[in-house]
């Protein structure tokens, strides 16, 4: 998390972007692990939702739905930390 801080939050404050990745960090770690796999193997690590599926054992069809399931929560936690603030 502090290598995020220091590579995208701006020296002259962004506490609003630090409020905010760290309300991404948060609902990426309660997403059910399933979800968080494919999010971290598609988004951070770049990989296809084929690539996921032979890493994960499960069909393409299944990544991709793991992957919409994790997008509609991170969506629905994300909406609720910005409702709070």
């Amino acid at each position: 998390m502090a290598q995020i801080r220091a590579e995208i939050v701006p020296p002259n404050g962004g506490v609003a972007v630090l409020s905010r990745l760290e309300n991404l960090h948060r609902a990426l770690a309660d997403l059910p692990a399933p979800c968080r796999t494919v999010v971290l193997l598609h988004h951070r690590e770049g990989l296809s939702f084929d690539q996921v599926a032979q890493r994960m054992n499960c069909s393409p069809e299944t990544a991709r739905r793991l992957w919409l399931c994790a997008v509609r929560l991170l969506g629905e936690r994300l909406e609720d930390s910005d409702v709070g603030s």
